[in-house]
C-alpha cells in the first residue's frame, strides 16, 4: 500500500512537472503592422505641341540685367534646361529663328536628343539684324495649319521689333508690317495656341509690347527669363502638369523578439532543460536576422555575500551566451552579457518564492529595426 502511494505520488509529481513545462511561455517574435504611403507622380499633358520662336537679333547680344550673361546665352541655357526636364509624352515640337528666318528643328515628333542638339546650335553670335517680330509670328501660320490640338509657342523676345522688312522666304507669304500683337491676335483667332513669352525686356516700352502680345487670349503670359530658368515645364503646367496620387501599402515587419526570463536553481548557473526550446527559438531568430543582437542580463537573489552574488549573476549570463554561441554559431559580438548581482530584484527576497524569481537572466533582442 505504501509502495502504491509512493508510485502515484511520483507519477503525480512527473505529471505536474510536465504540466508546468508545457505551459511555459515560449519565445515569441514581435511584429508590428506598418502602413507606408507612397506618393506616385504622373505627368498629364496640358498641350499637344510646342514651338520655339527665337530672337537672335543684335539687341539680344547685350548683357541681361546683372547676370553677367547676354540675353542670347541665357535663353539658350533655358531652352536646354527645359528640354532636359520635359517628360516624353508624345509632343510635337519645332525650333525657328526669325532674325532672319531659319529652321533649326522642323515641326515634328519631339525627340529630346535632336531638340537639344538644335537648341545648342542656335546662333551663338549676333550681328546688326532687324527684329521682324510681326512677320515671325505670322510665319507660324502654315506650321500650325499642319498641327492638331493645343500648341504652346515659346516666344523668346526682349520686346524690341522693327517693321516693313521682307526677311527670307522660309514661311513669309508677304512683307507684312504692324504691331506684333496684331499678328498674335490673328494667329490665336485661327488656332488653339498660347503664347508663353520668355522675356528679356529691360525697358518699359518693350515690356508693354510683350504684355500686349500676351493679352490676345487668357492662356498666354509673359514670364521673365530668370523665372523661366527656375521653372520646369510640368510644375508650371505649361506643357504638362504633375498629378500626384497616394498608394497605401500595409505590411507586417519583425521588430524584435520577446523572450521570457530564465530562472536558475539556488547557487546554480547551469541552464535548466525546460528553457532549451526557448533558447533554440532565440538562436534561430538571431541566425535569420543578422542585424539583431541579444542582451543578456544576469541577476542573483540576496542570499550570501554581495560580491559572490555579483560573480554568480555573471556566470548565469555567460552560461546563456555560451549556449547560443555553441549551438548556433552566432558571432560573439552579437551576444552582450551584463550582470548586476542582487540589484534590481524582480520580487521580494523575503520569501523563497521571491528569491526564486530573482535568480534569473533577462533577455532583450535589439537591432532588428
Amino acid at each position: 500500500m505504501n509502495g502504491k502511494k509512493l508510485f502515484y505520488g511520483i507519477l503525480f509529481g512527473l505529471l505536474s512537472v510536465g504540466l508546468i513545462t508545457s505551459t511555459l511561455p515560449a519565445a515569441e517574435v514581435k511584429t508590428e503592422t506598418v502602413e507606408r504611403v507612397y506618393v506616385e507622380e504622373d505627368y498629364v499633358k496640358t498641350a499637344d505641341n510646342f514651338l520655339v520662336l527665337y530672337d537672335a537679333s543684335g539687341s539680344v547680344g547685350t548683357t541681361y540685367k546683372d547676370t553677367g550673361r547676354t540675353k542670347l546665352e541665357l535663353t539658350k541655357t533655358v531652352l536646354k534646361n527645359q528640354a532636359e526636364s520635359l517628360p516624353n509624352l508624345g509632343f510635337n515640337s519645332g525650333i525657328y529663328v526669325y532674325t532672319p528666318w531659319k529652321v533649326m528643328y522642323p515641326a515634328g515628333a519631339y525627340d529630346k536628343n535632336r531638340f537639344l542638339s538644335a537648341a545648342n546650335n542656335l546662333p551663338a553670335t549676333v550681328g546688326n539684324e532687324p527684329t521682324p517680330l510681326f512677320q515671325g509670328i505670322m510665319a507660324l501660320d502654315p506650321i500650325l495649319a499642319r498641327m492638331s490640338g493645343k500648341t504652346v509657342v515659346f516666344l523668346v523676345s526682349d520686346g524690341q521689333y522693327t517693321t516693313g522688312e521682307t526677311v527670307g522666304s522660309g514661311g513669309y507669304s508677304q512683307a507684312a508690317t504692324g504691331h506684333p500683337a496684331e499678328a498674335a491676335k490673328e494667329i490665336a483667332s485661327k488656332y488653339d495656341v498660347c503664347f508663353y513669352i520668355m522675356s528679356t525686356a529691360t525697358k518699359a516700352k518693350d515690356e508693354e509690347t510683350l504684355r500686349r502680345i500676351a493679352a490676345v487670349n487668357t492662356c498666354s503670359r509673359v514670364v521673365p527669363i530668370e523665372q523661366a530658368a527656375a521653372t520646369k515645364p510640368c510644375t508650371a503646367s505649361v506643357l504638362c502638369t504633375v498629378k500626384a496620387s497616394e498608394r497605401v501599402v500595409t505590411y507586417t515587419k519583425v521588430v524584435g523578439m520577446d523572450v521570457d526570463r530564465l530562472h536558475f536553481g539556488f547557487d546554480r548557473s547551469d541552464i535548466q532543460m525546460q528553457y532549451n526550446n526557448e533558447l533554440d527559438a532565440l538562436g534561430r531568430f538571431l541566425q535569420a536576422n543578422p542585424n539583431a543582437y541579444a542582451i543578456l542580463r544576469g541577476y542573483a537573489d540576496s542570499t550570501g555575500d554581495e560580491g559572490y552574488n555579483m560573480g554568480l549573476s555573471r556566470r548565469r549570463a555567460e552560461s546563456v551566451a555560451e549556449y547560443l554561441l555553441k549551438n548556433f554559431s552566432i558571432g560573439s559580438e552579437r551576444i552582450i552579457t551584463q550582470w548586476y548581482g542582487e540589484a534590481n530584484p524582480a520580487a521580494t527576497n523575503a520569501t523563497s518564492e521571491g528569491r526564486a524569481q530573482n535568480r534569473r537572466v533577462e533577455i532583450d533582442v535589439a537591432g532588428v529595426v
